[in-house]
């Protein structure tokens, strides 16, 4: 009985500490959609959660009048790319292709989730 207390209280501790301590200072990323070939239309964006937060829509930099057509390969939205961005994991790659925009081809925009 007494090692359950002594385990209880130490575990107990350690939450408090935990808790009561400070977060550490992380670098906070930007978007900024870079080209990867002049003569393509596809970006790669890197994107920080905490930039971000729970829409990575503004950080696309989508066109004028362009919408989400499809994530990974799967036809879409924006609200499926919101859902999909709540689930992807850090390193992990979103596969986004826009239509629209007043141009008839689509363009692909790879996006790198950052924590």
């Amino acid at each position: 009985m007494m090692v359950y207390r002594s385990i209880v209280v130490g575990l107990l501790g350690a939450l408090v500490l935990l808790v009561a301590a400070p977060p550490r200072a992380t670098p906070v990323l930007v978007a900024t959609p870079v080209a990867v070939a002049p003569s393509s239309e596809a970006a790669v964006v890197d994107v920080s959660r905490r930039a971000a937060g729970n829409d990575p829509m503004p950080l696309l930099g989508l066109r004028p009048g362009e919408r989400v057509a499809a994530v990974d390969g799967v036809a879409a939205d924006s609200v499926v790319l919101a859902g999909r961005w709540a689930q992807a994991f850090p390193g992990e790659y979103l596969d986004i292709e826009v239509a629209g925009g007043g141009t008839a081809a689509a363009r692909r925009i790879l996006v790198l989730v950052h924590p």
